[in-house]
């Protein structure tokens, strides 16, 4: 393909059209949780993208693709096809096989109810024919059920050392710059405080409620709180160098917090009962909002 051909190649692909088709297409299966089809268009851009965190992928995915980038595009676009630089235009050619992935991928449809599913692709289990009680409980006897702490320093633990049965003093916790408690059915933040040069926070798919601990961490950039049970955001008014808030599948109906945040560039409020009028404000001062 020549230098012209790609050119006018991605002028054609990069449309709003295409790039909300995309979008579209990316918030639907996250969805519905199927994350290796997520995991699939990641690796489009990025051949070496961790695939373990679904929340960093989806804010990439949609940072990349979301149309309100449609004009830096088209004008990296031309400067590159005037500068006849080959090389920077392919960098824009993943665009190619995202829509081809969009028309193929099939958004499945998470049922009620109960059901036992693969995470990945969403397909139900099929019965194994045979229920616990066909098992001899004397192999269930050669385990001990652990009982896990739910508050902050149980789960800091666990994440640190693989276990609680360790001392922390919390001046340990001050050299901390990134944090991973995703998925520890975590119930509150006491003690995270202590964490005075955090930058990256991870506490999605939790228990939280009340996250007011957080305000005294105002040097965090990027926190990602998806999947609890919060209902207000006043923390998160403090951060003034924050950029990345994703706050889906909560119980918020305020944003007014993150009005006054100059360097905010990425809310996520998938599944809140937000007002239009919050994400209309948001969006006049430059914010992408994904709702």
């Amino acid at each position: 393909m020549t230098t012209h051909q790609l050119y006018q190649k991605l002028v054609a692909s990069y449309t709003q059209e295409n790039l909300h088709k995309i979008t579209t297409k990316i918030i639907s299966l996250y969805n519905n949780k199927q994350y290796a089809a997520i995991e699939q268009i990641m690796h489009l851009i990025d051949d070496q993208a961790e695939s373990s965190n679904h929340s960093k992928m989806f804010y990439r995915l949609m940072m990349v693709y979301h149309p309100d980038r449609l004009t830096f595009y088209r004008g990296e676009i031309e400067k590159y096809f005037k500068e006849q630089d080959t090389n920077k235009l392919q960098q824009f050619a993943h665009i190619f096989s995202a829509l081809e992935l969009e028309q193929t991928l099939i958004t499945l449809q998470r049922p009620p109810g109960d059901a036992v599913r693969d995470e990945q692709y969403g397909w139900e289990t099929p019965d194994s024919g045979f229920g616990y009680e066909d098992i001899d409980n004397e192999i269930f006897d050669e385990f001990e059920t652990q009982d896990y702490g739910t508050d902050f320093y149980s789960v800091l633990k666990r994440n640190l050392y693989g276990h609680e049965n360790v001392e922390l003093p919390f001046y340990y916790l001050e050299d901390l710059d990134s944090l991973d408690l995703s998925g520890y059915g975590m119930t509150d933040l006491d003690g995270i405080r202590y964490c005075t040069m955090l930058l990256i926070l991870d506490v999605s798919n939790n228990e939280i409620v009340d996250i007011s601990e957080l305000a005294t961490s105002a040097a965090l950039r990027e926190v990602f709180l998806s999947s609890n049970m919060i209902g207000f955001i006043d923390a998160l008014g403090f951060m003034k160098h924050l950029r990345i808030a994703d706050l889906s599948y909560n119980q918020i109906d305020d944003l007014s917090p993150l009005f006054g945040l100059s360097d905010l560039e990425y809310v996520n409020i998938l599944g809140n009962p937000v007002p239009e009028d919050h994400i209309r404000i948001l969006r006049q001062r430059g914010v992408v909002v994904i709702h």
